[in-house]
């Protein structure tokens, strides 16, 4: 682990640029050519993304309680394939160009002027799972017109998706710092020394 992680984890992760530094620890793109690395980590983005959007549907659609630890849980796995394809790709969530600052937990203040224009309830919810939905395909667009011709511009759909993640995180009460550090905790516990493959076939953390 390095000094720096070592030093955010004791402190607890409170910055994109702390949790971009534990997330890369466990990427890896060593088993397929760089291009088509870059497309699993863009499904992965779709199924965490659409992990986070199930769980709200079923609150909002089918009056479920809303399970905040597993909210925590996927929004921080959305996070970490954010942070990964942004880093590879040249379009770090850390450079978001709507950000001052990369503080977590000041995010959404930065970020008001986006926010919609409706108290927080079932339809603000559901349009911004939508307009999360809408962004993380556009990615997916980006990514497939790389593996075709090896040309990416994928700086402005990466950032609009940690947008509304955070816009919806705020509007659930979630703090973006806790992610961070729950995600950072799982992923220390499946890989403590770094990503291996053998850890990742025989990992017992659950995902």
């Amino acid at each position: 682990m390095s000094r720096s992680i070592e030093n955010s984890h004791k402190a607890g992760i409170t910055t994109l640029t702390e949790y971009e530094a534990a997330a890369l620890r466990t990427a890896n793109e060593k088993i397929l050519p760089f291009a088509e690395s870059m497309g699993i980590y863009a499904m992965g983005l779709s199924g965490e993304a659409g992990e986070v959007i199930d769980l709200l549907k079923k609150n909002v659609g089918h009056k479920h309680d809303l399970d905040k630890a597993k909210l925590v849980k996927e929004i921080g796995d959305v996070f970490w394939y954010l942070a990964v394809l942004g880093n590879r790709l040249g379009f770090p969530i850390t450079a978001n160009p709507d950000l001052n600052s990369d503080e977590l937990d000041s995010l959404y203040d930065q970020l008001k002027a986006f926010d919609l224009d409706m108290p927080a309830g079932p339809r603000k919810t559901i349009l911004l799972c939508l307009r999360l939905s809408k962004c993380v395909g556009q990615v997916a667009d980006y990514l497939e017109n790389y593996i075709d011709t090896n040309t990416v511009e994928l700086g402005p759909p990466l950032h609009t998706v940690l947008l509304y993640l955070t816009l919806i995180a705020h509007d659930q009460k979630v703090l973006l710092s806790e992610v961070a550090e729950v995600n950072y905790q799982k992923l220390l516990q499946r890989y403590p020394n770094g990503f291996n493959p053998k850890d990742s076939i025989n990992r017992t953390v659950e995902t």
